[in-house]
C-alpha cells in the first residue's frame, strides 16, 4: 500500500492574498458599513483596529478555538442530541 500525501493546510479558510478569509472578513465588513454610512475614513481606521486584535488573537490559541466559543455561549449548536452548549448539565 502507498503512502499518499495530504497537504498540510487542507483544512485552513482559503486565502485572499496574504491573509485567510476569516480574517479579513471583519475588515471588509466595517469597510462596507463606512461606505454606507458615509463614515469611511473612521471605519477603515477601526477595521484596521479589529483585524490587528483579531489576528493577534487568532495567534494565541488552538484552531477551532473560536467555533468552540461560539459553541460554548450558545450561538453554534453542535449536533441535534447538544443543541445548545450554554447549558451545563443535561439529565436524560
Amino acid at each position: 500500500m502507498e503512502a499518499i500525501p495530504i497537504p498540510q493546510f487542507i483544512d485552513n479558510p482559503p486565502q485572499i492574498m496574504f491573509w485567510e478569509a476569516d480574517e479579513i472578513a471583519p475588515a471588509f465588513f466595517l469597510i462596507g458599513i463606512g461606505i454606507i454610512t458615509g463614515t469611511l475614513t473612521y471605519c477603515i481606521v477601526i477595521a484596521f483596529g479589529v483585524h490587528k486584535l483579531f489576528v493577534h488573537f487568532k495567534s494565541k490559541h488552538l484552531r477551532g478555538y473560536l467555533l468552540h466559543v461560539a459553541y460554548r455561549i450558545g450561538l453554534v449548536p453542535l449536533n441535534k442530541k447538544f443543541p445548545n452548549g450554554a447549558i451545563h448539565l443535561y439529565h436524560v
